[in-house]
């Protein structure tokens, strides 16, 4: 039987799937005990074969969640995955791939040369074409060199005072109901961003005949695209796009890996 692993990204700590079914929560039983009381005693059930991760939530009270998209049914898990139950995260493992799969992880340092403090420069603007293209280009050549595969995805970054905060991986092979994305602290939203200045349900991005749109849905703090207040406008690679005071990269994976050939 193949070994898939989890890989704690707050930890680090490694578990080695040994069984064809293990489970996750709290409870001392569990194959993977995770001490949080934000999960559930059982939380959900990793099964495996024929090479092959299908995770399934347990009826938790606080879900579970893959790339931030809620867990309905049971779901098939790709390598690099991130599985996120309350405050914890999990990233799948799978021994046949020998990338990095760390496109969703926290605190991906290193996507910029420039200063911390330019990157919290680029929400207000006062960076030179020059240095924001340099902090742009670094973080998503950053994000799109963990992936396995970039055929038909897309990404949205989001940036701290230290770097990249969180990637998301935007799928338009497999994209929720109505091509949209919603964007917001609720996490029920697809991007879910745990941020003070961003509304529960900030905004939505939306892939439509090719293109690429964001959305303000009535946000408290407003939606920027390259420093100007939207209530509707498309997205291309490399927008900045600000969400209250929090900065963020939208990449398109051809667009990206195309400038670095």
């Amino acid at each position: 039987m193949k070994h898939f692993r989890l890989k704690s990204l707050s930890t680090g700590n490694i578990f080695t799937l040994t069984q064809s079914t293990i489970t996750i929560g709290r409870g001392a039983f569990n194959f993977v005990r995770l001490e949080s009381d934000a999960l559930s005693s059982q939380h959900a059930s990793l099964h495996i074969d024929n090479g092959r991760a299908v995770l399934e939530d347990l009826n938790s009270t606080n879900g579970t969640f893959i790339n931030n998209m809620p867990v309905k049914q049971p779901t098939e898990l790709m390598h690099g995955d991130v599985i996120s139950l309350g405050n914890e995260k999990l990233m799948l493992i799978d021994p046949d791939n020998q990338d990095d799969a760390t496109v969703f992880s926290l605190n991906l340092g290193g996507a910029t040369t420039l200063p911390a403090s330019k990157i919290a420069e680029l929400n207000t603007g006062a960076l030179s074409p020059e240095e924001t293209q340099q902090v742009v280009s670094g973080v998503l050549k950053k994000a799109f060199a963990t992936l396995a595969s970039t055929q038909d995805i897309s990404v949205f970054a989001t940036l701290s005072k230290t770097g990249v905060d969180e990637v998301f991986k935007l799928d338009t092979a497999n994209p929720p109901v109505g091509n949209s994305w919603a964007i917001g602290r609720d996490n029920t939203c697809a991007l879910a961003i745990n941020n003070p200045t961003v509304s529960t349900h900030h905004a939505t991005l939306r892939f439509e005949d090719g293109q690429w749109f964001i959305k303000d849905n009535g946000s408290t703090n407003g939606t920027k695209v390259n420093g100007k207040r939207v209530v509707e406008s498309e997205c291309k690679s490399g927008d900045i796009i600000s969400l209250g005071k929090l900065t963020c990269v939208f990449g398109v994976a051809h667009e990206v890996m195309a400038e670095s050939v």
